[in-house]
């Protein structure tokens, strides 16, 4: 049985506009700008999120800064906080600590102390 076309297309624009997420998360990312990048409208961009997705093209750009951002703070000689914000796409250390902990329940730093003591008791003798 053939998937209809209109299926397709919007299966490679889904697939589409996640690539552009994943490649420029890091930049001033804006909805605007994936639309653009799709040649679609924004609304049309949004109601693909939202239909394939079940969440906003906004959203799927904070999920994976804040991916990213709790990568970087997992290595051992993690970068200061200030660096990964810069680093995932916030120019505002400020902004991107409130959005880390809305996302996470924790600071960056608070996460980074738990994460690590966490390694640490992996370590110990007789530990599971």
């Amino acid at each position: 049985r053939a998937v209809p076309k209109k299926a397709l297309r919007s299966a490679d624009r889904i697939k589409t506009m996640l690539q552009f997420v994943q490649t420029h998360y890091a930049e001033d990312l804006t909805v605007e700008e994936i639309a653009d990048s799709l040649h679609i409208s924004v609304s049309y961009l949004r109601r693909l999120y939202d239909t394939a997705l079940g969440y906003s093209p906004q959203r799927s750009i904070v999920r994976k800064r804040i991916a990213v951002a709790k990568s970087l703070l997992q290595l051992p000689n993690a970068l200061p906080v200030y660096e990964i914000a810069a680093a995932v796409g916030y120019s505002d250390q400020s902004a991107f600590s409130a959005r880390f902990k809305e996302e996470t329940g924790l600071s960056p730093r608070e996460y980074r102390k738990r994460y690590l003591q966490g390694n640490e008791k992996k370590k110990e003798p007789g530990s599971l």
